[in-house]
Formats: C-alpha cells, structure tokens, sequence
C-alpha cells in the first residue's frame, strides 16, 4: 500500500495587475508559503478574499499547491 507524506503547502492569490496594447488582462500571483495541513480550504479562502480587499487590484482565482512525498 502506498503511503502520502506531506511536506509543505502554498497559497497563491492571483490578481488582474493591467491590460496589454489588445486589451487583454496581465496577471501577477502573490505566495504564501509554509502553510500546514490542518488548515481547511474554507479558512484559506476566507483568508484569501480578505487580503485580497487589502488591493487595489482584482482577485481572479486562488490556488493550493501541496507538495507531498510518496512512498
């Protein structure tokens, strides 16, 4: 049977930063790292949406990457 071993987490918020000559939206991503497995999605969405009211720029999706270690 194969085991999971987390190793770390990272919650990366994405933001429109302007707009291109076709008007087409740029994005910038802001990171934040070292999160731990007991955090629930719905806390780090709640986290998520309130730094994102912190900006002038406008959130366009959040992400969990987790790396883990199979074995």
């Amino acid at each position: 049977m194969a085991n999971v071993k987390f190793l770390h987490a990272t919650l990366r918020s994405k933001y429109v930063e302007g707009y291109n000559d076709q008007n087409e939206p740029t994005y910038i991503s802001k990171s934040y790292r070292n999160l731990t497995k007991t955090h629930n999605v719905d806390d780090l969405v709640t986290v998520a949406h309130a730094m994102a009211s912190l900006s002038s720029q406008a959130m366009v999706s959040i992400q969990k990457q987790e790396t883990s270690v199979l074995t």
